[in-house]
């Protein structure tokens, strides 16, 4: 399966998703980094990457946990493949940039940290225009499930942290009032590194975005898991529930550099 991305896909995640880290749109801050163009969304690739898992998967539920090794550019040829086993990877001229290990699917109970929020309107729009988007693109339509953990991670981005949390983030990374990740990403360098999805029977039995309008998003509190002199590392969780059963869960992690 042969991938490639434009501009235009960058901006398309970007208006649904709320992903504007200045990586993916400044080209001087991405070459201060070493890089030879600004980097697409991570989140953008393993769209493909998640519809290539939903063949593999065949309807059965499961988890998967994605390791983000390398940046991907526009305009270049990308392939997605399956190793017959329980990985799939994004991968170019041999070097593996998105890599997805397969494991069996593991229940779990409703996350109650931040509470919840009913997905509303608005939310079930934005799915609506850029799953169609992506369906004209690609010629094909992306997985529903694959919609849905699309639609947690938008709720990463566009939802604000416990004070004392960010209180604390802005002391480690060495830059006051930070409030959303991409008040993070806007004064420093910040990567997702790694995403666990766990998808359960329920999710992959969604037959249309606007099912969507009748669940409800459980929001963890975010955490702190690693701090040193370089980088500070974060985790966020945000489950899709129905009925106070979770039906699907992501787990994201972001890398900072620190000032």
């Amino acid at each position: 399966m042969m991938v490639r991305y434009s501009a235009h896909d960058v901006e398309k995640w970007a208006a649904f998703s709320g992903d504007y880290n200045p990586i993916h749109f400044d080209k001087g801050m991405a070459s201060s980094y070493g890089m030879t163009a600004c980097p697409i969304q991570g989140m953008l690739a393993l769209a493909d990457v998640k519809n290539k898992i939903s063949d593999v998967v065949q309807g059965k539920p499961f988890s998967a946990h994605i390791s983000f090794r390398d940046y991907i550019v526009p305009d270049t040829d990308y392939e997605i493949s399956w190793d017959g086993k329980r990985t799939v990877t994004l991968h170019r001229d041999g070097q593996k940039l998105i890599t997805a290990r397969l494991k069996d699917y593991v229940p779990e109970q409703p996350e109650t940290g931040l509470g919840k929020v009913s997905t509303d309107a608005q939310m079930i729009t934005c799915l609506d225009e850029f799953a169609h988007y992506r369906a004209e693109e690609r010629k094909h339509p992306d997985a529903l499930w694959s919609l849905g953990d699309s639609l947690l991670f938008r709720d990463i981005f566009n939802t604000e942290s416990p004070r004392e949390f960010t209180r604390d983030l802005s002391a480690k990374v060495g830059v006051s009032g930070l409030e959303t990740i991409n008040d993070v990403m806007s004064v420093s360098l910040a990567v997702q590194t790694n995403h666990t999805i766990n998808v359960s029977e329920q999710a992959l039995n969604i037959s249309s975005v606007k099912q969507f309008s009748g669940f409800s998003i459980n929001r963890g509190h975010p955490s702190l898991v690693l701090i040193d002199e370089e980088k500070v590392v974060i985790e966020f969780l945000v489950q899709l529930v129905s009925d106070n059963a979770v039906t699907m869960s992501s787990k994201s992690t972001v890398l900072i550099k620190r000032k």
